[in-house]
């Protein structure tokens, strides 16, 4: 899972293993991996990877080096060797992007790659063969409110009226008379993406929903307003709550299991 605390599970640090293993970077004299694309995957997921993965080669040192917003680099060392991770977490479609302008050995993505990216990247191969789109989590989209807001559940229709404008007032969900804030991620956003095909559908997002790069941003916004929600993968989770979700049955909350099973009607594939 994406959102799990403690150490690294076995099978994403196997994951990294298996792609790092026929990456000839690392062997040659640069000592260099780029890693660009999903802020979900890149904000938390991808650096502890990175580091597992050095800490496992018996690195020396291990340090993270922020270079600008959304980018970081995990340097390390080995005796003489050096190392260096290159994480660039702007959105899932900087991934196929940067993967085929060769500015990216590895794209993190939230999502398939569409007909059109992957038609672009013909000359690359296949992407959406066996060998190169690889399941690396299951993760979810989690809809949050402010810790303070009674509501504990909704269905997918609700949400998408939400977003979509259809209700604008807490009031008509049982809440206070009061204005729904709407927060949502970029256009470039695999999760919005997610979003778009999980809930919205046919319909648009309201023109009044502040839109965010972060995660940790759009998180931090619905945190500091009663009246707010949002959306985010797992990982985003903090210092708000997240609501369970209804899909023609009973609410499933977000939790581990139920997405690690697939039973919360949100739950999605990292790639």
């Amino acid at each position: 899972m994406s959102a799990a605390p403690g150490p690294m599970p076995a099978r994403l640090l196997l994951a990294l293993l298996l792609v790092l293993g026929g990456c000839p970077s690392l062997a040659g004299a640069t000592n260099e991996l780029r890693l660009h694309g999903s802020n979900t995957i890149g904000e938390r997921l991808a650096l502890r990877l990175a580091e597992s993965w050095l800490n496992a080669r018996g690195s020396d040192v291990v340090e993270r080096s922020p270079r600008a917003f959304e980018e970081v680099d995990v340097i390390a060392r080995r005796g003489a060797e050096r190392f260096r991770f290159e994480v660039k977490a702007h959105g899932s479609g900087t991934a196929f992007a940067g993967l085929v302008a060769g500015a990216a050995d590895i794209g993190m993505t939230s999502r398939p790659a569409s007909p059109k990216e992957l038609a672009l990247a013909r000359p690359l191969g296949d992407l959406a063969a066996p060998a190169s789109e690889i399941v690396l989590a299951l993760d979810a989209l989690a809809i949050i409110v402010h810790p303070d807001n009674p509501l504990r559940a909704l269905d997918v229709a609700q949400v998408r009226d939400i977003f979509s404008g259809r209700v604008r007032d807490w009031s008509a969900l049982g809440g206070a008379r009061a204005g729904i804030a709407l927060h949502a991620r970029d256009a470039r956003s695999g999760t919005f993406d997610s979003f778009k095909a999980l809930v919205l559908g046919e319909a648009d997002l309201h023109a009044s929903a502040l839109r965010y790069e972060s995660t940790e941003q759009l998180a931090a916004a619905v945190a500091s307003d009663p009246y707010a929600i949002g959306f985010v993968g797992l990982s985003g989770v903090h210092g708000v709550r997240a609501l369970a979700v209804a899909a023609g049955g009973e609410p499933v909350a977000p939790e581990p299991m139920q997405v690690a099973v697939e039973d919360y009607p949100l739950s999605r594939r990292l790639y």
